[in-house]
């Protein structure tokens, strides 16, 4: 009886990963497959019963001791300390698994990384950050990755094209001050940018030494569709980016993904990836047919990556009837909780990435992940009568991603579509024409020459030049 009620014990009662843990990722949402879950189970054991070991000597003889007749007390640096070990930890297993098992580190791919993290993962967006004069704010990005990385958000994710190729840039000098194996960096291959072979490696060798991180813990083939997948098919893309893993300059291989379910079941079908990054959210769960792309990669077992939770601000900046719904029945909730919370709350989605630009957005998706609490089924019945009072505004669904740009002409593309959603998410059409008006001549929607070189770029797949059209009678 006594060996029971200390098993007992010990697997519910006394077990911290249970009590104290944020998430339980490791022990329940690993994988259907029993060796991949035995596996797992094993390295997350090692794990915590080596970092409980390190943990208890840094904080026994390092946060605090006594020196001469004073106490000197560290222990307020004690989470972040904590963090920094048990991450330590995770690379050391990561690397001994890739050299001595290979086959079950492929199996547990992104998994691996999540024992010191939430289920599912704030992950911090770097193509919106702070700017002053047209350039990254490096001071207030500062800030804000200092709190994150406090926070224990530590997964980032940027790419080659963000604010003008600024962002990887930034990279250096905002992540640069933390030991690496603190932090997650994901960049991405621009196959936008590709005509050759030789391009793969110059570009990768640039993102590199533009970051300074010495390797990529996972490395994606960007913004895929029909015409870029078959560049990186002719280039054999998906065996440069083996070679580079082999060589220890990508950990994991995964690819992001704008374009319909058809298209993406092809693409995760071809290869064995370790994550997908997809654009998903409350309005095009079925608008951009997110649903159907969640569902395949779930079926394929490919863990998911969620871009666009907010739809670059659009599910925060709703219209008054929209927000007036979530303020009335859930008062004191931020409006962007929503949309992070419905994300997250989808079993198989393990990283949910927020594009944040000050600092009280990050610390109001912080407050939103720690914990994250599931929506319930009262929650997806609000959200859909807030979708209901939305979608009579008749915004146009842009992001404001800026792939568009530059306009061969100089419409300032995305800034006409914010004026204009602005107007029909309530706000006044007198000063949105003001400002309108302020735009230099060529930047403005009726100088838009309808010649369709934006088509093709948006991911959204919206109808720019017609949208010009509608914008410039709006103003006129």
């Amino acid at each position: 009886m006594k060996y029971l009620e200390l098993t007992v014990g010990a697997a519910l009662v006394y077990n911290f990963v249970l009590t104290r843990f944020l998430g339980i990722c490791p022990f329940l949402g690993v994988s259907k497959r029993i060796s991949t879950a035995m596996g797992m189970s094993g390295a997350v054991i090692f794990v915590m019963t080596a970092a409980s070991f390190c943990t208890a000597l840094i904080y026994n003889h390092l946060l605090k001791f006594t020196w001469g007749e004073k106490v000197v007390d560290l222990t307020f640096l004690q989470v972040l300390i904590f963090i920094l070990v048990i991450a330590a930890l995770v690379q050391v297993i990561e690397i001994v698994m890739q050299k001595l098992t290979p086959g079950l580190y492929q199996a547990l791919g992104i998994y691996l990384p999540l024992i010191t993290t939430n289920c599912a993962v704030l992950g911090f967006g770097m193509m919106r950050l702070p700017e002053s004069d047209g350039k990254i704010d490096r001071a207030a990005a500062a800030v804000m990755v200092e709190k994150a990385m406090t926070a224990g958000c530590n997964y980032f994710d940027t790419a080659y094209m963000y604010h003008g190729g600024e962002s990887e840039s930034a990279v250096a000098e905002l992540l640069g001050k933390y030991p690496r194996e603190s932090y997650y960096l994901t960049s991405k291959m621009p196959t936008m940018r590709l005509q050759e072979t030789a391009d793969m490696e110059r570009i990768f060798n640039e993102q590199l030494e533009r970051t300074q991180a010495g390797y990529f813990d996972f490395y994606l083939m960007h913004t895929l569709n029909t015409q870029l997948w078959e560049t990186a098919k002719r280039l054999d893309l998906y065996g440069f980016m083996k070679e580079k893993q082999a060589e220890g300059k990508i950990r994991h291989i995964g690819f992001s993904f704008h374009d319909t379910p058809e298209v993406l079941r092809e693409i995760a079908s071809a290869y064995p990836w370790e994550i997908a990054q997809i654009q998903l959210n409350y309005l095009d769960w079925e608008l951009y047919r997110s649903r159907e792309q969640y569902e395949i990669l779930t079926e394929l077992g490919i863990p998911v990556a969620i871009m666009e939770p907010l739809k670059g601000g659009s599910l925060v900046n709703l219209t008054p009837a929209a927000k007036a719904i979530f303020e009335t029945e859930a008062p004191g909730t931020s409006i962007a909780s929503w949309g992070l919370r419905y994300a997250a709350s989808l079993p198989n989605v393990k990283i949910v990435l927020s594009g944040m630009s000050n600092q009280e957005q990050m610390e109001d998706n912080i407050r939103t992940f720690s914990p994250m609490e599931p929506l319930k089924e009262e929650d997806y019945e609000l959200i859909g009568k807030v979708l209901a009072a939305y979608r009579k505004s008749g915004a146009i669904p842009c992001t404001a991603c800026k792939y568009c740009q530059p306009c061969p002409v100089g419409v300032d593309i995305p800034r006409n579509i914010a004026l204009y959603n602005q107007v029909k998410a309530g706000g006044h059409q007198f000063w949105s024409k003001i400002i309108y008006d302020s735009l230099p001549e060529e930047g403005r929607a009726a100088a838009c020459v309808q010649c369709g070189a934006c088509l093709e770029k948006c991911p959204q797949k919206i109808r720019i030049p017609d949208a010009m059209t509608e914008i410039a009678g709006m103003f006129k």
